[in-house]
């Protein structure tokens, strides 16, 4: 059997545990599904769909739900299936074999995943100890990039993005920057309104997270209207069935059920944080999204995560800045926080 591409065979597996755990917190995912008179509803309107049709490949009724909910020309907006299938569009049709990303670290796996599938090569700059970013470091060598990925807030460590460093980025006008808004809901903090007077600027978001559909793969970029052209010409076509389409068209409609969602979040995500603050024996950083990263003093985070494990809890061990390793935490629901936390405390009395 003839084998594939170098790049590929050398790549391991993605990865990630989904089952078995009774408390599962390692995937920011919502912890809150849709209710079932909303699935309901959305099941009516499938029904009246045309299965046996492709999707509109281009669904104007939906951007412009879409552009309403962002206040963006319908143009200027990209939707994919997840926006996982649009970062690999934009590595398409912006970089080849040879040029280089830029990325911080510890920072969202796919973006040095796709880069090693592509042949384009890797500049990571560590995040600084204290979990935010080292603006001066990536402006330096953002000059050696063609594309410059920041995640605001950054998964996994939560801290957002300076705004400052964004426009100086802009400013340099010598590589595409990419501001990642996945966790945008659950924070406020964008970069949107620099959009029109930058064409060398793109920006990420997702249904995963504050919609709760992770489960439905739905996302969409924002860009200026000539890349979008570009970028549109390197996705697969009709990746967004009409199921996806018609669940999103329903949700934009009922956007204050969103926003509810995104309140309680927050509330358990204060609390939670408050919790591991005051915790002995852990350090934590504040997060502007729906997950938190943590430390331990006295013990590898390894060990703690084992002794989670075999407690029900599945949590997701991330890397440090330094080389070490970290936690990062989920925000769920109240009663698996609390399960988590009481977990925790005897995973630290463990001898």
């Amino acid at each position: 059997m003839r084998p594939a591409r170098d790049a590929v065979e050398n790549l391991a597996p993605y990865r990630v545990e989904q089952f078995g755990f009774p408390v599962k917190l390692n995937q920011n995912e919502a912890p809150i599904d849709l209710p079932r008179n909303f699935k309901r509803k959305i099941l009516h309107r499938m029904a009246a769909v045309s299965w046996n049709r492709y999707p509109p490949q281009d669904p104007i009724h939906l951007k412009s739900a879409l552009s309403r909910h962002i206040g963006l020309p319908q143009e200027w907006i990209l939707l994919g299936n997840g926006s996982n299938e649009l970062i690999q569009a934009l590595m398409l049709a912006h970089g080849v074999p040879g040029d280089r990303i830029l990325v911080v670290e510890p920072g969202f796996s796919l973006y040095p995943r796709l880069a090693a599938i592509l042949n384009l090569g890797v500049i990571r700059v560590p995040m600084q100890d204290d979990g935010t970013f080292d603006a001066a470091r990536i402006v330096r060598e953002s000059g050696r990039a063609r594309i410059v990925f920041l995640s605001s807030p950054n998964n996994p460590t939560g801290a957002l993005a300076p705004r400052s460093l964004v426009i100086e980025l802009l400013r340099c006008r010598t590589t595409l920057v990419v501001v990642d808004e996945a966790y945008i809901e659950f924070c406020g903090a964008t970069v949107l309104d620099l959009l029109p007077q930058h064409g060398d600027l793109v920006i990420l978001r997702t249904f995963s997270k504050a919609y709760g559909l992770a489960g439905l793969r739905a996302g969409y970029l924002m860009a200026h209207p000539e890349r979008i052209q570009q970028i549109e010409k390197t996705k697969l076509p009709f990746s967004l069935g009409v199921f996806q389409q018609t669940v999103l068209q329903y949700l934009l409609e009922r956007d204050r059920w969103a926003r509810y969602r995104v309140r309680s979040i927050g509330r358990w995500r204060d609390r939670l944080y408050r919790s591991l603050r005051h915790m002995p024996g852990i350090d934590t950083l504040p997060s502007q999204a729906n997950f938190i990263y943590f430390t331990a003093r006295d013990r590898p985070c390894e060990q703690i995560d084992r002794a989670l494990r075999r407690r029900g809890v599945l949590v997701r061990l991330v890397s440090r800045p330094d080389g070490g390793a970290a936690i990062r935490v989920t925000v769920g629901h109240p009663r698996e926080n609390e399960r988590f936390l009481k977990s925790l405390a005897q995973a630290l009395r463990e001898e």
